[in-house]
Formats: structure tokens, sequence, C-alpha cells
């Protein structure tokens, strides 16, 4: 059940939800407040902030997440694009319908096309939703891109995962100085710690980041165009739990073995 197809009830439900949380004004002047922090210290083993940008052209929103995940990057990326069973690691996942390859490079670069069954909540509210993407890996970069093929609640939707060592050009790159331009040294500099990381070995940890953006296929009406603010922060917050909880358990089984 998406959002457009809740009862009326329901909606009057969520609507009365968010007029008590928020107020009911729809000019947008409580927007920024729409975030999430577990841990705004990237020392912090839990690690992990959401906020919503301004949105890209043509989408109602663009969030943005970034998290520590307590495993190396090649093993991070391999969760998240691995083939077995998602929807046990992944709880916004209750099912993969289809996985289609379309193209494998041999090289580390694929792609593939994939329809799951997604789930959504709000408080007591909860729903369905059907989505089938075009998935763009890059196994060498650690980027995942992703794009919107067909969906029974949105009109559009597309992202991407950047997925880096944790250390100090990521953590510049991603949450001190985001969206600046960096130059040549910068460059250089992080080729030379990446170096010294394959050789001596690095924290073990990463930095990941997922930014996506969504157009729904019906625009809400004020104030529940902010459910689905609330809907999509909440997907990508429990994206990132899932992930570290995972990691955790491969970090748990490997030191049983």
């Amino acid at each position: 059940m998406g959002i457009v197809q809740a009862p009326r009830a329901v909606l009057t439900a969520i609507t009365r939800r968010i007029r008590r949380r928020f107020g009911s004004s729809s000019d947008g002047e409580h927007e920024t407040s729409l975030s999430y922090s577990s841990e705004s210290d990237p020392s912090s083993p839990h690690f992990l902030t959401v906020t919503i940008e301004q949105p890209l052209k043509g989408f109602f929103v663009t969030l943005k997440a970034v998290g520590k995940v307590d495993l190396p990057p090649r093993q991070v990326f391999d969760i998240l694009t691995s083939s077995e069973n998602p929807s046990e690691v992944f709880k916004s996942i209750k099912r993969v319908n289809y996985r289609k390859p379309i193209r494998d490079d041999g090289n580390g670069k694929k792609q593939t096309e994939v329809e799951h069954v997604g789930v959504w909540r709000f408080g007591p509210f909860k729903g369905e939703f059907i989505v089938r993407m075009m998935v763009n890996q890059d196994r060498n970069k650690g980027r995942i891109k992703f794009k919107l093929l067909r969906s029974s609640l949105m009109k559009d939707f597309s992202g991407e995962w950047c997925i880096e060592p944790f250390d100090e050009d990521s953590l510049d790159e991603m949450v001190r100085y985001p969206g600046r331009q960096w130059g040549f040294g910068h460059s250089l500099k992080k080729a030379v710690h990446r170096f010294e990381e394959g050789v001596f070995g690095g924290s073990g940890k990463s930095l990941v980041q997922l930014r996506q953006s969504v157009q729904p296929k019906f625009m809400p009406p004020a104030p529940l165009d902010r459910v689905l603010k609330q809907i999509t922060l909440w997907q990508i917050k429990c994206i990132i739990r899932d992930l570290n909880a995972e990691a955790e358990r491969v970090k748990a089984e490997k030191s049983r073995r």
C-alpha cells in the first residue's frame, strides 16, 4: 500500500499527527529541521547524519546520509551489491522480484536491472511499493548509481552510493567541506594516502555517503508533503543502520572462525 493509496481515515490520521508535531505551516519554514543525527562526531563508532538538501531539478526532495561502517570499503561494496537475500540485510526491502544482469566488463563495472518491493513507515502507519531500477556499479571507484525505471509510487528516483576508506581525505570531502571543488594538490595527497593504506593497511573502516532524490507520482498537499519527507528520511536512516548491523554480523562471524 503506497501512501497515495492509503484510505482516507489513514491520511487524516497522518495529517493530524504531522500538524501536532510541526504545525500547519505550508511555506517551508520548518524544512531545515528535517534532519537526523545519531552521532555528529565522526570519531564516534555510530557516526551517522542524514540531511535534506536543496532538491535537484525535477525532484521533490533530495537527501544525503553520511555514516561510518566498521568494515573496509571492498566488503561494504560487496554487502550493497550482493544478490543473495538483500531483504535479510535491509529491512526496507521486503523481497526482490526481478534481477537481470545487463553488462559486465570483467573489470569491476556492472549494470543490472533490479525490481524489489520496498516498505515505508511513519509512526504506526506502513505500506509497500514496487521499484524497478537500473543499477550501475564501479567496484574500483566504490560507486553505485541507481536510476528508476518503473514504480508504483514514484515518478522519478535516483541516487548514488560513495564508499571510501575512513580517513582524513574522505572526512574532508564528505563531512567537513562537502561540495568543495578539490584541486590537483588534494587529489595527489589522496592518491599517496591510498597507496600507503594499500601497503601498510588503513583503518579497516569505511565512510559511506548515500544521496538520493525522489519525485512522487502525486504531490501530496501540505502538510502531507512533510509526511513524505519524513518517510524518505526514515528510509535512508534505516538503510545505513541496517548496513552497520550487517557489518557487525560479518565481523562477529569472522572472529568465530
